[in-house]
């Protein structure tokens, strides 16, 4: 029988990362509505987006960092969203790949925080990124799969175990 002390690790850092995801979808998509035309403007003029598909990205995007933040935030949906914030992950990645490869120019940079970072470093904080939500996927199957009683009812464990 696995010790209640590493239940509570494998809980903790669980719920650790998922706050960690929890906030950085709400923040983007956030962040996007708030800044709606630089966002808008971002698009319009990107290499690879551009034209037609900026009107529908302008609204999808949010929408879908939104929803993603919203599944992380319960557990009975969160397995889902932490697949659903990988797929977004894994789309933005390749858009960074290619505007830093394939585009002919580099167009501005995202809004918010990220802001501040040049296209490489978001390039390489959403590889960490992609790296610490299949971590966190592992954990959470691995948390499901073996303690199954303490993912709904927040660790509430007798001393006998």
């Amino acid at each position: 029988m696995v010790p209640v002390q590493e239940k509570r690790i494998l809980h903790w850092l669980t719920e650790s990362i998922t706050f960690f995801f929890i906030l950085l979808f709400f923040y983007a998509g956030l962040s996007k509505i708030v800044d709606g035309n630089k966002f808008f403007d971002n698009l319009n003029n990107s290499p690879i987006v551009g034209g037609n598909i900026a009107g529908i990205a302008e609204w999808i995007v949010p929408l879908a960092e939104f929803t993603v933040g919203f599944l992380l935030s319960f557990s009975r949906t969160r397995l889902k969203g932490m697949i659903a914030g990988l797929v977004l992950l894994f789309i933005f990645t390749g858009y960074i790949i290619g505007i830093l490869f394939f585009s002919p120019y580099i167009p501005c940079s995202c809004g918010g925080v990220i802001a501040l970072l040049s296209w490489k470093q978001h390039l390489l904080f959403n590889v960490m990124c992609i790296g610490l939500g299949a971590y966190n996927y592992w954990l959470l199957k691995k948390e499901n799969k073996e303690y199954p009683y303490t993912r709904n009812h927040h660790l509430c464990m007798s001393k006998k175990e």
